[in-house]
């Protein structure tokens, strides 16, 4: 598994991206599935991204050592938790088996 970000979607610098988190899980989703989630989906992530985001809270330098890795460097004054945990989806995302086989 590698690290893979999503820097842009948390931000909400994505056209039609609204500032719910509901909305930006859904446009990832439908970014790496080509499908909305449904509404199980939907929830498991926002567990996910709620665990992961308070995991690099409450360990910062771990957020900040995930983000070191890889050619792109972090964009400055990025919050390192919120970015972190959006990496963390996009993992999940990027390896569940009907992204993987299609």
């Amino acid at each position: 598994m590698f690290p893979v970000r999503f820097d842009n979607i948390g931000s909400g610098r994505n056209r039609g991206v609204g500032s719910d988190l509901a909305q930006q899980l859904t446009y990832a989703f439908r970014l790496a599935l080509a499908r909305p989630p449904s509404p199980q989906e939907l929830s498991i992530l926002e567990g996910t991204f709620q665990q992961q985001l308070h995991n690099f809270e409450e360990d910062k330098k771990a957020a900040g050592e995930l983000l070191s890795v890889g050619e792109l460097p972090k964009p400055k004054n990025a919050n390192e938790p919120l970015l972190a945990a959006w990496t963390g989806v996009a993992n999940v995302l990027l390896n569940l088996n009907e992204t993987i086989t299609k």
